[in-house]
C-alpha cells in the first residue's frame, strides 16, 4: 500500500508546534490555519483546541476562541488554564455572544480554587470577572494578589495588573477591545 512504513502520530505535534511558532512570531491568521489542521486531525486532543483558542484570540476572533475553549473544556473538564482563558474572554469582549460575566465568575473562581490561587493569569481573570460583576473591592483585592505573585514569578506582568487593580478600585471594569483582551496576553 502507499502508506506502508508510514506511522501516524498519536498527537498533533508537527502542525501544533508549527502553529504555535507562527503565533509567537505574530502571524495569528496563519497560526489559526496550522492549529486548525491539528484540531481536524486530532479532534479529541484538548491542548490543540486550547492552542486554537489562543490563535483565534490573537487574530481578534473572540467567538471562535470561545468555541475552541468550550471544546477543550468538554474534552478536559476542570482544566484551570482553559477555564481562566474563557473567563478572561467573557469579561473583556463587548460581543454579546461572548460577554458573560456570570459564567466567567464561576469559571474563574473554580479555576482559582483548583490551582490553589497560585496562578497569576487565573487570578487576573478572576479579578476581571469580579469587576465585570460589579464586585470592585473583590476585584481590587484579587488583582493585588495576582500582582504580588507576578512580582515573584513574572515581573513583566506586574505593571499591567497593577493598572487594572487601580481601575477596579475606582469602580471601573476593564475596557473592551484593548490588546490585553487576548487569551495569550500573559
Amino acid at each position: 500500500s502507499p502508506d506502508a512504513g508510514v506511522s501516524t502520530p498519536t498527537k498533533p505535534s508537527a502542525p501544533a508546534k508549527f502553529g504555535l511558532a507562527l503565533l509567537q512570531t505574530g502571524k495569528a491568521a496563519e497560526a489559526v490555519g496550522a492549529i486548525g489542521r491539528a484540531v481536524s486531525l486530532f479532534p479529541d486532543y484538548p491542548e490543540a483546541h486550547y492552542n486554537l483558542a489562543q490563535a483565534h484570540s490573537a487574530a481578534a476572533q473572540p467567538r471562535p476562541a470561545v468555541q475552541a475553549l468550550r471544546e477543550a473544556l468538554r474534552l478536559r473538564a476542570d482544566w484551570p488554564a482553559a477555564m481562566g482563558a474563557l473567563a478572561w474572554l467573557q469579561v473583556t469582549q463587548a460581543d454579546p455572544e461572548v460577554y458573560n460575566p456570570a459564567e466567567a465568575l464561576g469559571l474563574a473562581t473554580r479555576a482559582a480554587d483548583l490551582g490553589g490561587r497560585s496562578d497569576v493569569a487565573i487570578l487576573d481573570a478572576l479579578a476581571a470577572s469580579y469587576a465585570a460583576a460589579g464586585r470592585f473591592e473583590d476585584a481590587a483585592r484579587t488583582a493585588e494578589a495576582a500582582e504580588a505573585l507576578a512580582l515573584a514569578s513574572a515581573p513583566h506582568l506586574a505593571g499591567n495588573i497593577r493598572a487594572r487593580a487601580a481601575r477596579y478600585r475606582s469602580g471601573q471594569p476593564l475596557i473592551v477591545g484593548s490588546q490585553e483582551s487576548k487569551v495569550g496576553r500573559r
